[in-house]
Protein backbone atom coordinates (compact mmCIF):
# COMPACT_ATOMS: atom_id res chain seq x y z
CA UNK A 1 0.00 0.00 0.00
CA UNK A 2 1.31 3.60 -1.03
CA UNK A 3 0.98 6.07 1.60
CA UNK A 4 2.02 10.25 1.85
CA UNK A 5 2.70 12.08 4.96
CA UNK A 6 0.06 13.66 4.76
CA UNK A 7 -2.34 10.20 4.38
CA UNK A 8 -1.01 8.95 7.09
CA UNK A 9 -1.28 12.36 9.16
CA UNK A 10 -4.85 11.94 7.86
CA UNK A 11 -4.95 8.47 9.20
CA UNK A 12 -3.74 9.76 12.67
CA UNK A 13 -6.32 12.00 12.89
CA UNK A 14 -9.14 9.17 11.63
CA UNK A 15 -7.95 7.26 14.65
CA UNK A 16 -7.77 10.26 17.30
CA UNK A 17 -11.81 10.64 16.22
CA UNK A 18 -11.96 6.81 16.94
CA UNK A 19 -10.17 7.59 20.06
CA UNK A 20 -12.84 10.01 21.16
CA UNK A 21 -11.47 13.19 20.54
CA UNK A 22 -13.54 16.27 20.69
CA UNK A 23 -14.08 18.71 17.98
CA UNK A 24 -11.82 21.18 18.93
CA UNK A 25 -8.83 18.95 19.13
CA UNK A 26 -9.67 17.59 15.67
CA UNK A 27 -10.47 21.00 14.25
CA UNK A 28 -6.90 22.09 15.38
CA UNK A 29 -5.16 18.73 13.99
CA UNK A 30 -6.95 19.59 10.96
CA UNK A 31 -5.58 22.99 10.69
CA UNK A 32 -2.03 22.11 11.44
CA UNK A 33 -2.61 19.90 8.70
CA UNK A 34 -3.26 22.36 6.41
CA UNK A 35 -0.21 24.75 6.77
CA UNK A 36 2.43 21.95 6.98
CA UNK A 37 4.68 22.39 4.24
CA UNK A 38 7.43 20.07 3.24
CA UNK A 39 10.43 20.26 0.51
CA UNK A 40 10.16 17.42 -1.73
CA UNK A 41 13.32 15.94 -2.45
CA UNK A 42 15.24 13.75 -5.21
CA UNK A 43 17.81 11.83 -4.01
CA UNK A 44 19.79 9.60 -6.78
CA UNK A 45 22.28 7.31 -6.71
CA UNK A 46 25.01 6.53 -9.36
CA UNK A 47 28.33 5.27 -9.45
CA UNK A 48 29.06 5.28 -5.44
CA UNK A 49 29.16 3.15 -1.96
CA UNK A 50 26.32 5.25 -0.40
CA UNK A 51 28.43 6.42 2.00
CA UNK A 52 26.99 9.85 1.66
CA UNK A 53 23.72 8.20 2.31
CA UNK A 54 25.21 6.67 5.81
CA UNK A 55 26.80 9.94 6.71
CA UNK A 56 23.28 12.14 6.31
CA UNK A 57 21.81 9.03 8.50
CA UNK A 58 24.73 9.53 11.07
CA UNK A 59 23.48 13.05 12.02
CA UNK A 60 21.58 11.86 15.30
CA UNK A 61 23.50 15.26 17.51
CA UNK A 62 22.65 18.66 17.01
CA UNK A 63 26.27 19.37 16.95
CA UNK A 64 26.88 22.69 14.89
CA UNK A 65 24.09 25.99 15.19
CA UNK A 66 21.22 25.72 12.51
CA UNK A 67 21.93 22.29 11.78
CA UNK A 68 18.79 19.54 11.86
CA UNK A 69 19.41 15.96 12.91
CA UNK A 70 18.50 13.45 10.51
CA UNK A 71 15.30 12.44 12.58
CA UNK A 72 13.80 16.46 12.35
CA UNK A 73 14.67 16.72 8.30
CA UNK A 74 12.89 13.56 7.40
CA UNK A 75 9.56 14.16 9.60
CA UNK A 76 8.96 17.62 9.78
CA UNK A 77 11.03 19.72 7.34
CA UNK A 78 12.04 17.19 4.33
CA UNK A 79 9.41 15.29 1.87
CA UNK A 80 11.83 12.58 0.73
CA UNK A 81 10.37 11.36 -2.33
CA UNK A 82 12.67 9.26 -3.93
CA UNK A 83 15.77 7.37 -2.49
CA UNK A 84 16.76 4.11 -3.77
CA UNK A 85 18.07 2.78 -0.41
CA UNK A 86 16.01 4.60 2.06
CA UNK A 87 12.63 4.62 0.50
CA UNK A 88 10.31 1.71 1.29
CA UNK A 89 8.57 1.07 -2.17
CA UNK A 90 10.91 -0.66 -4.88
CA UNK A 91 11.08 -2.03 -8.10
CA UNK A 92 8.08 -0.44 -10.33
CA UNK A 93 6.31 1.50 -7.58
CA UNK A 94 9.21 3.26 -7.11
CA UNK A 95 9.83 4.04 -11.01
CA UNK A 96 5.88 5.49 -10.36
CA UNK A 97 6.59 7.88 -7.73
CA UNK A 98 9.85 9.11 -9.39
CA UNK A 99 7.88 9.47 -12.54
CA UNK A 100 5.61 11.42 -10.83
CA UNK A 101 8.02 13.71 -9.22
CA UNK A 102 9.47 14.33 -12.70
CA UNK A 103 6.50 16.60 -13.48
CA UNK A 104 6.95 18.87 -10.38
CA UNK A 105 8.81 21.72 -9.65
CA UNK A 106 10.60 23.49 -6.60
CA UNK A 107 12.42 20.00 -5.36
CA UNK A 108 15.93 19.93 -3.75
CA UNK A 109 17.89 17.10 -6.23
CA UNK A 110 20.61 15.44 -4.51
CA UNK A 111 23.04 13.49 -6.45
CA UNK A 112 25.22 11.05 -5.00
CA UNK A 113 28.26 9.19 -6.66
CA UNK A 114 29.62 9.75 -9.95
CA UNK A 115 27.76 9.83 -13.40
CA UNK A 116 28.83 7.16 -15.80
CA UNK A 117 29.00 7.89 -18.90
CA UNK A 118 30.24 5.57 -21.78
CA UNK A 119 27.77 3.27 -23.58
CA UNK A 120 25.69 6.27 -23.14
CA UNK A 121 25.51 5.77 -19.30
CA UNK A 122 24.94 2.15 -19.79
CA UNK A 123 27.67 1.38 -17.14
CA UNK A 124 24.66 2.89 -14.48
CA UNK A 125 21.14 2.13 -14.83
CA UNK A 126 19.12 3.12 -11.98
CA UNK A 127 15.44 1.49 -13.05
CA UNK A 128 13.12 1.64 -15.83
CA UNK A 129 11.11 3.71 -17.78
CA UNK A 130 8.25 2.80 -20.54
CA UNK A 131 10.63 -0.88 -20.35
CA UNK A 132 13.47 0.38 -21.21
CA UNK A 133 16.59 1.51 -18.63
CA UNK A 134 16.86 4.47 -17.17
CA UNK A 135 20.57 5.38 -16.62
CA UNK A 136 21.35 8.05 -13.62
CA UNK A 137 23.22 10.28 -16.80
CA UNK A 138 19.10 10.55 -18.25
CA UNK A 139 18.07 10.70 -14.99
CA UNK A 140 20.23 13.59 -13.83
CA UNK A 141 19.62 15.32 -16.95
CA UNK A 142 16.08 14.91 -17.11
CA UNK A 143 15.56 16.05 -12.64
CA UNK A 144 18.27 18.90 -12.88
CA UNK A 145 15.32 20.83 -15.27
CA UNK A 146 12.34 21.69 -12.47
CA UNK A 147 15.03 21.66 -9.72
CA UNK A 148 15.17 24.17 -7.62
CA UNK A 149 18.95 23.17 -6.07
CA UNK A 150 21.28 20.56 -7.19
CA UNK A 151 23.50 19.14 -4.63
CA UNK A 152 26.39 17.05 -5.54
CA UNK A 153 26.89 15.35 -2.29
CA UNK A 154 30.50 13.02 -1.71
CA UNK A 155 33.51 14.15 -3.73
CA UNK A 156 32.34 11.81 -6.30
CA UNK A 157 29.43 13.63 -6.84
CA UNK A 158 31.27 16.77 -7.04
CA UNK A 159 34.83 15.85 -8.66
CA UNK A 160 34.41 12.19 -9.80
CA UNK A 161 36.51 10.94 -6.64
CA UNK A 162 37.23 7.15 -6.26
CA UNK A 163 34.53 6.39 -8.92
CA UNK A 164 36.22 8.06 -11.87
CA UNK A 165 39.86 7.44 -10.49
CA UNK A 166 42.40 5.50 -12.43
CA UNK A 167 42.04 4.53 -16.49
CA UNK A 168 38.29 5.30 -15.30
CA UNK A 169 36.85 2.87 -18.06
CA UNK A 170 33.05 3.46 -17.43
CA UNK A 171 33.87 7.16 -18.08
CA UNK A 172 32.24 8.08 -14.72
CA UNK A 173 32.13 12.42 -14.96
CA UNK A 174 31.15 15.04 -11.85
CA UNK A 175 27.85 16.16 -11.93
CA UNK A 176 29.06 19.91 -13.22
CA UNK A 177 30.73 18.43 -16.03
CA UNK A 178 27.75 17.25 -17.51
CA UNK A 179 25.31 19.94 -16.65
CA UNK A 180 27.61 22.13 -17.88
CA UNK A 181 24.59 25.58 -18.25
CA UNK A 182 23.28 24.72 -14.01
CA UNK A 183 25.91 26.57 -12.31
CA UNK A 184 23.62 28.82 -10.49
CA UNK A 185 22.35 25.96 -9.26
CA UNK A 186 24.59 23.32 -8.54
CA UNK A 187 26.33 22.84 -4.99
CA UNK A 188 29.59 20.91 -4.63
CA UNK A 189 29.72 19.25 -1.20
CA UNK A 190 32.55 16.91 -1.24
CA UNK A 191 34.37 14.85 1.04
CA UNK A 192 34.66 10.52 1.07
CA UNK A 193 31.95 10.51 2.69
CA UNK A 194 31.18 14.37 3.32
CA UNK A 195 30.92 15.48 6.56
CA UNK A 196 27.47 14.77 7.92
CA UNK A 197 26.82 18.51 9.31
CA UNK A 198 27.71 20.02 6.14
CA UNK A 199 25.15 18.25 4.57
CA UNK A 200 22.44 19.14 7.64
CA UNK A 201 23.56 23.08 7.42
CA UNK A 202 23.43 23.20 3.80
CA UNK A 203 19.99 21.84 3.66
CA UNK A 204 19.07 24.52 6.40
CA UNK A 205 20.60 27.45 4.80
CA UNK A 206 18.44 26.00 1.99
CA UNK A 207 15.07 25.59 3.80
CA UNK A 208 15.87 29.27 5.54
CA UNK A 209 15.76 30.34 1.84
CA UNK A 210 19.25 31.91 2.18
CA UNK A 211 21.36 32.12 -0.93
CA UNK A 212 24.63 29.84 -0.98
CA UNK A 213 28.08 32.23 -1.36
CA UNK A 214 30.59 29.20 -3.08
CA UNK A 215 34.06 29.26 -4.19
CA UNK A 216 35.42 28.79 -7.67
CA UNK A 217 34.72 24.78 -7.12
CA UNK A 218 30.81 26.01 -6.08
CA UNK A 219 31.83 24.57 -2.38
CA UNK A 220 29.84 26.74 0.05
CA UNK A 221 32.21 29.18 2.01
CA UNK A 222 30.31 28.72 5.11
CA UNK A 223 31.48 24.93 5.44
CA UNK A 224 34.83 24.71 3.50
CA UNK A 225 37.60 26.81 4.32
CA UNK A 226 39.34 29.57 2.09
CA UNK A 227 42.80 27.93 2.61
CA UNK A 228 43.83 24.56 2.29
CA UNK A 229 44.44 21.94 5.65
CA UNK A 230 48.07 22.86 6.09
CA UNK A 231 48.25 26.99 5.83
CA UNK A 232 49.41 28.42 8.66
CA UNK A 233 46.67 30.77 8.96
CA UNK A 234 43.64 30.83 6.56
CA UNK A 235 43.12 33.38 4.52
CA UNK A 236 39.70 34.38 6.04
CA UNK A 237 39.82 33.77 9.72
CA UNK A 238 43.40 33.99 9.79
CA UNK A 239 43.73 31.35 12.03
CA UNK A 240 45.26 27.54 11.17
CA UNK A 241 42.31 24.84 9.86
CA UNK A 242 44.88 22.01 11.08
CA UNK A 243 44.50 21.60 15.43
CA UNK A 244 48.01 20.04 14.69
CA UNK A 245 49.56 22.84 12.52
CA UNK A 246 51.82 24.02 15.74
CA UNK A 247 52.66 20.53 16.52
CA UNK A 248 55.91 20.57 14.43
CA UNK A 249 57.94 19.39 16.69
CA UNK A 250 55.71 16.31 17.50
CA UNK A 251 55.87 14.82 14.13
CA UNK A 252 53.90 11.09 14.18
CA UNK A 253 56.35 7.90 12.81
CA UNK A 254 53.58 5.65 13.16
CA UNK A 255 49.75 5.75 12.26
CA UNK A 256 47.58 5.25 15.84
CA UNK A 257 48.89 8.49 17.10
CA UNK A 258 46.94 11.10 18.25
CA UNK A 259 47.51 14.70 18.68
CA UNK A 260 50.69 14.72 16.72
CA UNK A 261 51.45 15.72 12.76
CA UNK A 262 51.39 13.88 9.86
CA UNK A 263 53.27 15.76 7.43
CA UNK A 264 56.35 12.92 7.54
CA UNK A 265 53.91 10.52 6.42
CA UNK A 266 52.26 11.86 3.64
CA UNK A 267 49.46 13.77 5.24
CA UNK A 268 47.23 14.83 2.44
CA UNK A 269 46.04 18.04 3.96
CA UNK A 270 49.11 20.15 2.17
CA UNK A 271 46.78 19.70 -1.38
CA UNK A 272 45.94 23.22 -2.32
CA UNK A 273 42.33 22.44 -2.63
CA UNK A 274 42.40 20.20 0.60
CA UNK A 275 40.05 23.23 2.29
CA UNK A 276 38.11 21.58 5.01
CA UNK A 277 36.95 22.88 8.27
CA UNK A 278 36.26 19.59 10.17
CA UNK A 279 38.26 20.82 13.37
CA UNK A 280 37.90 24.22 12.85
CA UNK A 281 34.24 24.32 12.96
CA UNK A 282 32.58 20.44 12.87
CA UNK A 283 35.15 18.68 15.57
CA UNK A 284 36.69 19.07 18.43
CA UNK A 285 40.68 18.45 19.27
CA UNK A 286 39.39 16.27 22.76
CA UNK A 287 41.06 13.52 20.96
CA UNK A 288 39.62 10.84 23.34
CA UNK A 289 36.24 12.00 21.20
CA UNK A 290 37.96 9.50 18.63
CA UNK A 291 36.10 11.81 16.00
CA UNK A 292 37.94 12.28 12.46
CA UNK A 293 40.98 10.94 10.64
CA UNK A 294 42.85 12.93 13.51
CA UNK A 295 40.98 11.32 16.20
CA UNK A 296 41.34 7.92 15.11
CA UNK A 297 44.94 8.32 15.04
CA UNK A 298 45.15 8.91 11.45
CA UNK A 299 46.47 11.60 9.13
CA UNK A 300 43.97 13.82 6.32
CA UNK A 301 43.75 11.85 3.31
CA UNK A 302 42.77 14.77 1.57
CA UNK A 303 39.42 12.91 0.57
CA UNK A 304 37.28 16.75 0.14
CA UNK A 305 40.03 17.81 -2.63
CA UNK A 306 38.75 17.39 -6.76
CA UNK A 307 42.27 15.74 -7.04
CA UNK A 308 41.24 12.67 -4.54
CA UNK A 309 42.09 10.29 -4.77
CA UNK A 310 45.28 11.57 -6.32
CA UNK A 311 45.67 8.82 -9.22
CA UNK A 312 46.47 11.34 -11.59
CA UNK A 313 50.29 11.37 -11.93
CA UNK A 314 50.33 8.04 -12.00
CA UNK A 315 49.77 4.85 -9.11
CA UNK A 316 53.14 6.55 -6.71
CA UNK A 317 51.16 9.36 -6.00
CA UNK A 318 48.23 7.60 -4.94
CA UNK A 319 46.48 8.51 -1.68
CA UNK A 320 47.03 4.69 -0.57
CA UNK A 321 51.11 5.05 -1.45
CA UNK A 322 52.12 6.89 2.04
CA UNK A 323 56.06 7.83 2.63
CA UNK A 324 57.31 6.19 4.98
CA UNK A 325 59.24 8.68 7.85
CA UNK A 326 62.95 8.29 8.02
CA UNK A 327 63.12 7.43 11.60
CA UNK A 328 66.94 7.96 13.27
CA UNK A 329 68.13 5.83 16.70
CA UNK A 330 70.32 7.13 18.99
Amino acid sequence: MKMTRRDFLKWMIASGVALGMGKMDIAKAESILDTIKFVPVIWLQAAGCSGCTIAFLDMVQNEVDTVYTVEDLLMNKLDLKYHSTLMTASASESMKILDEEYKENGYILVVEGGIPTGQDGAYCVIGERDGKPLTALQALKDFAVNASSIIAIGTCSAYKGVSGAGDNITAVKAVDEILTGYGDKIINLPGCPVQPYIIGGTIAKLLAGETLAKDSKKRPTAFYAASNLHARADSVTGKPNCPLRSQQSLKASTLGTCGRCFENMGCRGRDAETKVTCYSKLWTTDWTCKKGCFGAGSMCIGCSSPNFPFTTAGASSSIYNFKSPTITTT
